[in-house]
């Protein structure tokens, strides 16, 4: 199916047309959630057909339904699924900023029209409709998805079952077998979406396995903007993050945004990371009490070796107020991470040649 997914998004050298991604694409929001510290990914829109990994398969033990739950329904999403390592690292240089496990949540935030899986897996139980709600709000304003679509594979073959509907708003079930009846679908008598389409083996020829599934989304583009309005209000709520704006953004009032130069070491493409005000304010308030020096910039000078104080000839010294074009990212002992261009209060800090980060001189005396 990657024909579907290049004629859905053609690449950079043709024009985009986004109703039609829209129509066919899901788009997903990742949030991470550490210690004091949150990361949020700009949402981004999945291949037109998504594939379902075997890890999936086994951790859901191949119920659909429950998987479709746990990237749509906010209560599920908000429990997130726990991570081994916090994002804070540097994978080149083997190192790590932060000993946290965050919690990772991932969730649909936009749902297509059209909703197409490749399964990968024969295990998958694919039921009749979904619900990204309730199936009371699905059924009032159109929020489900039905199942209309399955193509099966042997490898070199493929054999199609799709649902119509017909008068008095009845479904007929189609089965497209390549050439054969001259190329033309045939009208499965008697067949229905239970036994033709739904569940994990419909009865198809031997050796022929599931190879793609279709869901229709029931109210069409109306019920796709429901469902990111509905979405939308309750990740605000559950998780304090907004998806109104370009770039969601994290609305929580104890955490701010960081400057793009303060996390530049473990800095993630297209993503926004804040942390709690509380620490910010309390390491301010330590560094006015125990660290405060002059407030006529210290020129840089080479530190004298001290084993006493474990540094070593070759670390540099000089103020937490670096000229502008000086790179002097501070990865403190006290647990203090920062830009040397923001301190509020100038201190010594020194820098070591093998990592090439600074650290505060009084921390290491102390």
């Amino acid at each position: 199916m990657a024909w579907f997914s290049a004629v859905i998004s053609p690449g950079n050298d043709y024009n985009s047309n986004t109703a039609c991604r829209d129509y066919f694409t899901a788009q997903m929001q990742s949030i991470w959630i550490c210690n004091s510290h949150v990361r949020i990914d700009a949402s981004h829109h999945l291949t037109a057909c998504i594939q379902l990994s075997q890890h999936l398969v086994q951790k859901f033990e191949g119920d659909f339904g429950e998987y479709f739950r746990s990237k749509t329904n906010i209560g599920t999403i908000a429990r997130g699924s726990a991570q081994t390592v916090c994002w804070r690292k540097d994978n080149a240089r083997g190192e790590m900023y932060c000993s946290g496990k965050p919690i990772l949540v991932e969730f649909f935030s936009k749902l297509p029209v059209l909703l197409t899986f490749e399964p990968n897996s024969t295990q998958w139980n694919f039921p009749k409709v979904l619900y990204p709600s309730t199936q009371k709000h699905g059924k009032k304003t159109g929020l489900v998805y039905d199942l209309v679509g399955r193509i099966f594979t042997n490898g070199s073959h493929f054999i199609g079952h799709y649902a119509l509907p017909t008068s008095n708003n009845r479904v007929s079930i189609f089965t497209y077998d390549g050439m054969k009846h001259y190329g033309y679908s045939q009208l499965e008598h008697g067949g229905t979406v239970d036994k033709l389409l739904a569940g994990s083996c419909p009865p198809v020829p031997a050796g022929f396995y599931s190879h793609i599934v279709m869901y229709h989304l029931r109210g069409g583009p109306a019920a796709q903007k429901e469902y990111f309005s509905t979405q939308a209000s309750a990740t605000l709520q559950k998780l304090h993050v907004d998806l109104s704006t370009e770039v969601p953004t994290y609305t929580h009032s104890d955490f701010q945004q960081m400057e793009q130069s303060e996390i530049a070491l473990w800095k993630q493409a297209h993503s926004t990371e804040y942390c709690k005000k509380n620490d910010i304010s309390a390491h301010d308030k330590k560094s006015a009490l125990t660290h405060a020096t002059p407030t006529v910039p210290i020129d840089v000078v080479n530190a004298t070796s001290n084993k006493g104080n474990g540094l070593d000839s070759d670390i540099d010294q000089m103020s937490s107020s670096p000229a502008p074009s000086d790179s002097a990212h501070i990865l403190c002992w006290c647990g203090i991470e920062s830009d040397g261009h923001r301190a509020g209060i100038e201190q010594i800090i020194v820098k070591c040649e093998d990592c090439e980060r600074y650290t505060h001189l009084a921390c290491l005396v102390e």
